[in-house]
């Protein structure tokens, strides 16, 4: 029979991992016990705001709570907050699943937020994007593409000397036949966006944003 741990018990804890007593690793083994989802909700939410030099292991515990505790709500929002912030390759594999599931789940209501840490964590990390990213991003053009698209064009104007690099590199995830509206309201009647819109379009022959941007320009584009 399992017994509940006392407000003063979490107290205690969370003052230890204040003063470095104990590491945040070790509070893991208390998520896998129960532990942590017998404590009051309220006080396991401050002892791991107290982790802000382990956000994996606090994203982690946030994902693992949010799933199993019988009040999710109390969670959501550090939750959120923890997402935006931790390095997804920092993370192990389970904690990667949480983390693309809980991206999806961020995309339906959060897509502009979702858009921007998506689009920053692709120029930051380019050669190396964990598979996690361009799984959610791939869901995030599917459910929002306004704002999959508006983070993409504003790290393409914020980035010009990587922008041509960063089309050819993510094309494969940016499906034109789902943005080709706001592409195309985004490129307008200027060339150099419409030279890196072209980049985007993997098959000219067949696809209707490269003959959009073929009739719309004398010179030559693609």
């Amino acid at each position: 029979r399992f017994s509940f741990p006392t407000p003063r018990a979490v107290r205690r804890l969370t003052m230890m991992v204040d003063q470095g007593v104990l590491a945040a690793e070790s509070l893991e083994s208390l998520e896998i016990g129960g532990w942590l989802l017998r404590a009051d909700p309220e006080q396991v939410l401050e002892l791991l705001s107290r982790l802000s030099r382990a956000p994996s292991v606090r994203f982690s515990l946030l994902a693992q709570l949010s799933h199993f505790s019988d009040r999710k709500e109390v969670f959501a929002d550090a939750l959120q907050a923890s997402w935006l912030e931790v390095m997804p390759q920092a993370l192990n594999q389970h904690a990667r699943w949480a983390w693309e599931q809980t991206g999806f789940k961020l995309a339906r209501a959060h897509g502009q937020e979702v858009a921007g840490r998506l689009t920053a964590l692709l120029l930051l990390l380019r050669d190396e994007v964990p598979d996690a990213v361009l799984t959610v991003f791939e869901q995030l053009v599917n459910t929002a593409p306004d704002a999959a698209w508006g983070a993409f064009a504003t790290t393409l104007e914020s980035s010009a000397e990587s922008a041509q690099a960063l089309c050819v590199q993510f094309r494969s995830h940016m499906p034109v036949a789902v943005l080709g509206p706001q592409i195309m309201a985004w490129v307008a009647r200027d060339l150099e966006r419409a030279r890196l819109a072209a980049l985007l379009v993997s098959d000219i022959a067949e696809d209707t944003l490269a003959s959009h941007l073929l009739s719309q320009f004398e010179d030559p584009v693609i």
